[in-house]
This record gives C-alpha cells, structure tokens and sequence, in this order.
C-alpha cells in the first residue's frame, strides 16, 4: 500500500538542483524561446479548433459529447472554452507557453536523478528543441501533453522511492490530464505499465502482492481511460491533414528530432546519428537499470510501431501520419540524449566530445527556430487585409485549391477584414454567378514554387499577385492569385483616375 515514507529502491535521490541559479536561466532562455511563436498566425487546426468550440461547445461536456473528431484537443478546447471570443489569438497559447517552459524545469527534474550533467543536458536539449518549441507556442494539445508525459515520470520515479500517495495521486493526475491533452499520451503510459510490471516483477515474490499493488497504481486511471473511450473516443471521425508516406513522415520526424532540416541529403545523414545516439544511450541506461531501459525502448519504438502498424491495418482510408504523432518517441529520446551527454561527461577525457556534439545540436535547433520565428505559420491575416486593400466594391470573392482548409481558415480571419468588407468563399464546382476575383493557392512546403499564372479549372486565369510564407511544422504557404480580367479591370479603374 502507498505510504509516506517507504521503502526505498536502489537509486540515487534527485541531488539538490532546483536551488541552482542555472536552472532559471534555462527557464527563462527557454521562454524566450517559445515567446515569439506566441504571436504568429493562427494556423489552420488552431482555427478549426476554435471554431468547433465556438459552434458546438455550449457547456464544458459538449466537448467530449458533442465533439466528436480528432482536431478536438479535450484539454485545449476547455482552455479555449473558458477564455471565451477574444480576437487577440495569443491569449489561448498562454497555457501551452506555461506547461512547455515548465516542461523544460521536469525535463531536469527527471535526470537530476542521474547527475548535474545529466539534469543540464536535459534542460538544454528540451528548452532549445525545435519541434517541442513549436508545439510549446500554439493553441493545440501537444504541449500540454508533452508536459504531462515527464510528469507522468517523475511522479512514478517518486513513487518507485516512496510509494506514497502524493507521488500516486500526481501520477494519477498526469495520466488523466495528459490523455485529455492528446491520446498520443497513451505511448508513454504504456511504456510505464511495462516498466511498473517489470519493476513488481523484480520486487515482489508473490503474485498476489504483485496484482495489488498494479491495482493500487492502475486502477483509477484505467477506470479514466475506459470512460473517456466509451463517451468520446469510440466516436471519433478523423478529418484533416492530406495523407503523408510513413516513411517520409518517419524521415522527417528523426531529422526534426535532432533540429536539422528535413530535405536533402539530411533526411539520411540525422536517421544515421539518431541511431547511433540510441543505441549507445539505451546501452548505457540498460547497464544502469533495466526497468528504466525497457521504459524508453518501450516508449521510444515498441508502442509506437505496435499503434502505427495497428492504424495501418484498420484504417478504411489512407492512414494520415505526421511527425507531432511521435512527440512522445522525440521527448523521451531527448532523455536518452541527455542521459548519454551527462555519462560521457564523467568522463574527462570525453568532456569535449560530448560538449560539441551538444552545442552542435544546440545550433542547428536554434538555426530551425529562427527561421520559425521569422516565417511563422503563415501570414493568413495579412493575404486577407491585401485582397480586401486590392478588392474593388465590399465583396471580395475567393477560390482555393483546398476548399475546406481554405474556407475554415477565412471563416476564423474574417473578423479582421477593413469595415464594409466581406468574403465570398466559391467552392469547387459551385455555380457561379459571378467569377472569384482571387485564387489562393495552398502549399504545404515551405520551399513549394509557385507559377506565375494559373487556371481554375473552369476557364478562369490568374496571375501571382503576392506569396506569404511559412516555415516548419505547423502552417501552409498562402500564393495568392488575382484574376486576370479582375486586374485589368482595376488598372483600367485607376488608369481613369477613379480611387481603386
């Protein structure tokens, strides 16, 4: 039974860390970090989450009974619900700014257990991670859950010590609050059920004794997850994203993984260094303790290959992967990172290895985020203001090559058009009374090029007006079009001298 004191497992107490200055420089360059994300564009499943929220959340139930579909973060859309309409966007990213800084002081927390080294390459290797710096700074469940996955650890590492309620109840709590964040979260509890049987395994005799303490542990969670499955999950639709080749996604994922760029020659050389880093770092913590390696090694490419094989085989469509699926794999190798950094750093004469090779990660994560913070999500606020500037009359009329991220995406933006403007939008094979005078054309690449001149398919001509970028994980290139007799009519307009 939990209680306060217990007995104690052979493992080293966390070392008095939270008093050190450098840990709150670590915060706060991390803030710093994820601040600017803060005020980039919603993107579009940003939006659509706060739409869905706007239109069918009239209670905090109606999220998990009348939200039935995937874009529905449970615990974003609460954060979302209880903020209420504000058309300052950045409001809603204050939770996640919150738990992902807070994310960075548990990443140290966790490997404190280890050693200095150890809690300050953890610290590093979170704070200054490209993709957990993207997803710490927007309006989704990612953050949050990235959050409660190291929490979720820390508490069992607690109570492995302890075995007292505080450490149960905030494992409890983390398991609950993280599968509401995003039901990725369930790779890392079940990488922990692997652990705590191997750990009971290990410390109990009797079978019976062993099968109490599971159910002390995991009773009320799991009680949790079969609810939550029989009043939301089980009605889930998925909807969104264009479906992605597991390999590519997987490439992708291992090269943001390290910070490098997820083209070229990199999409081989970061896989081949990522595994290189777990193999030896799953090495060292399988000679330190061989719960703890079956955790990540569960955690990092069991279950996730165990949930993307099931998916595979029971999906009716093409099954839609994308690299912040694996957020959990990305976290928990950062540990392992960091727990091969801080061995190698006991080690003199390794010290310079393991520096640079830190600092050379470090860069190219930082390199990524600058290009995150200049490019954004994309810039849908400013392609609606430039057609509404460059739109004769109130009515400005749009067609997409993606009709229903496009549509979502001015329904939310709208609210920000000049007064006495409004947007059409014309879907795919609409009829027409009148032509769209615009065509946005949506990218999913950053580095996608775009031609000078296009066609709708049903006879219309445009010509590339302007493009608003994005770069990274989150967001679409916007090439905006104007069509052609729409333009000389303007030009003609304003050759006359009448305002345009």
């Amino acid at each position: 039974m939990p209680h306060g004191s217990g007995e104690h497992v052979d493992r080293a107490r966390p070392r008095d860390f939270w008093t050190r200055r450098s840990v709150w420089l670590f915060m706060l360059v991390s803030l710093a970090l994820r601040v600017p994300g803060m005020f980039h564009d919603f993107w579009f499943d940003e939006a659509w989450s706060y739409l869905l929220v706007r239109q069918f959340v009239s209670s905090p139930l109606d999220v998990l009974t009348r939200v039935h579909i995937d874009n529905n973060h449970p615990l974003n859309s609460w954060f979302l619900y209880a903020l209420g309409d504000r058309t300052a966007w950045f409001i809603y990213r204050i939770p996640s700014l919150v738990l992902g800084v807070a994310s960075v002081a548990l990443a140290g927390r966790i490997m404190a257990r280890r050693g200095g080294p150890h809690a300050a390459a953890a610290m590093i290797l979170v704070g200054g991670s490209y993709p957990l710096i993207v997803y710490a700074s927007e309006a989704r469940g990612y953050g949050p859950m990235i959050f409660f996955v190291l929490l979720a650890i820390e508490a069992y590492e607690s109570y492995r010590l302890t075995r007292g309620w505080p450490a149960l109840i905030t494992f409890w709590a983390a398991i609950v609050l993280g599968s509401l964040s995003h039901l990725s979260f369930l790779h890392v509890y079940a990488a922990i059920l692997l652990w705590w049987l191997y750990d009971e395994d290990q410390r109990t005799a009797r079978v019976r004794d062993a099968a109490e303490n599971l159910a002390i542990g995991h009773a009320v969670p799991l009680l949790f997850l079969a609810t939550l499955y029989a009043v939301y999950v089980r009605h889930l639709g998925i909807a969104g994203g264009e479906p992605a080749g597991l390999r590519s996604v997987i490439a992708e994922t291992m090269a943001v993984t390290l910070g490098a760029p997820a083209r070229g020659q990199w999409l081989w050389i970061a896989p081949t260094v990522l595994v290189v880093v777990l193999i030896a770092g799953l090495k060292t913590i399988a000679d330190s303790d061989r719960g703890v390696f079956i955790f990540f090694f569960a955690g990092i490419l069991l279950i996730p290959a165990a949930g993307v094989m099931a998916e595979q085989r029971n999906a009716i469509l093409e099954p839609r992967f994308f690299p912040r699926y694996f957020l959990v794999s990305i976290t928990l190798f950062l540990l392992v990172a960091a727990w091969l950094a801080g061995e190698q750093w006991r080690h003199r004469v390794r010290r310079p290895i393991a520096a640079l090779l830190l600092a050379l990660c470090v860069l190219m994560n930082l390199w990524q985020v600058a290009q995150f913070i200049t490019d954004g999500r994309g810039h849908y606020r400013e392609a609606v203001r430039y057609m509404a500037q460059h739109t004769d009359g109130s009515e400005i009329r749009i067609s997409s090559n993606s009709d229903f991220r496009t549509s979502m995406l001015l329904a939310f933006y709208r609210r920000y058009l000049p007064s006495g403007k409004t947007v059409t939008f014309v879907p795919r094979g609409s009829a027409r009374n009148r032509a769209p005078d615009w065509r946005i054309l949506e990218m999913l690449e950053p580095d996608a090029t775009a031609e000078t001149e296009i066609d709708d398919g049903d006879g219309q001509r445009f010509r590339l007006t302007k493009r608003f970028p994005f770069y990274g994980l989150s967001g679409c290139v916007w090439s905006v079009y104007e069509r052609v007799a729409a333009a000389t009519i303007r030009r003609n307009v304003v050759a006359d001298g009448a305002t345009p």
